[in-house]
């Protein structure tokens, strides 16, 4: 199973692909448990995300920290289609993505 997916990736981006630069970036992590960073590239990929540090009660009844995220990527596929999701994760929530489009 896993041979049939890796030629059905090869054969779906065709070769050789057009270098693909970092247009813009930014990371701000003030050590205090919050962060947020980003970036796009030259083929329209975004990425975006942030973290908050919480308290509260945790799974094992104890009160405890954990870190809150939220963000979205999107792509451009081959038919020129922008494609997006938005995710979220934190105490009541494994991980949680959403295709917006």
């Amino acid at each position: 199973m896993i041979a049939v997916f890796g030629v059905a990736l090869v054969h779906s981006f065709p070769f050789p692909q057009a270098d693909i630069e970092i247009i813009s970036s930014s990371n701000d992590n003030p050590g205090d448990g919050t962060y947020k960073w980003a970036y796009e590239t030259s083929d329209g990929t975004q990425q975006e995300q942030t973290g908050e540090l919480e308290s509260g009660p945790l799974e094992d009844g104890t009160d405890g920290e954990y870190e809150a995220v939220q963000g979205s990527y999107s792509y451009k596929t081959p038919e020129g289609r922008t494609v997006m999701v938005t995710y979220t994760a934190g105490k009541d929530v494994s991980f949680n993505a959403f295709l917006v489009s």
